[in-house]
């Protein structure tokens, strides 16, 4: 579990703050019961800054209907902020906030721009085909950005070889300036798969 009030300037994570360049990585079972607050960029639940070099993938992420919040200036994300380089895969994860059932008020995922439900920027600026898959996933809070690129499931995928979206529902109430979606603000990829998937706010008062 991971708990507690977390400040910081960049590279702030509920667990790490920059994950960078490592021969393997997966993470999994993690509970989010934090608070991060009065940050700048590249913030998230779980990790500021992803940077690993080899496929991440981060498994049965949950937040048991806690108060958990998450809010920074750029790059902010309900489990990463900034993912960059790096073929990620997300699963199983379940982002529930305890306001959803009263108010669509309370800003629980914000900043500025670049704000998603469970990723805020996923970035390949390499020759090598990377992808971003995201399974078996819901996120139900309220995501807002006071600029531009903001989404409930992600804030902006950038040249990913493939974007792989399976029984993902996005129950979020979103806001900001331009580019703002249920699930993504902006995707530029390759090809975009995209299954059983719903966008709703009948959980809201939206």
């Amino acid at each position: 579990k991971v708990s507690g009030v977390i400040s910081g300037n960049n590279n702030v994570g509920g667990l790490i703050g920059q994950l960078y360049r490592l021969d393997s990585a997966e993470f999994t079972g993690i509970d989010v019961a934090v608070v991060i607050e009065d940050c700048q960029d590249y913030v998230g639940g779980l990790f500021g800054y992803i940077y690993a070099g080899v496929p991440i993938t981060i498994d049965q992420v949950t937040t048991q209907a806690h108060s958990f919040s998450i809010k920074g200036a750029r790059y902010v994300g309900g489990v990463v902020g900034l993912v960059k380089n790096t073929q990620l895969t997300i699963k199983n994860a379940e982002l529930i906030h305890t306001s959803y059932t009263t108010s669509s008020t309370t800003t629980v995922i914000g900043g500025g721009y670049y704000v998603g439900g469970l990723v805020g920027y996923f970035a390949n600026y390499t020759s090598e085909d990377l992808d971003l898959t995201i399974e078996n996933s819901s996120v139900c809070c309220t995501v807002r950005g006071s600029g531009d690129y903001v989404g409930g499931i992600a804030g902006y995928v950038g040249d990913a070889e493939h974007l792989y979206l399976t029984n993902v529902t996005a129950s979020s109430a979103v806001s900001g300036g331009m580019h703002v979606g249920g699930m993504f603000g902006t995707i530029d990829a390759d090809e975009v798969e995209i299954a059983e998937c719903a966008v709703t706010t009948e959980n809201l008062n939206a």
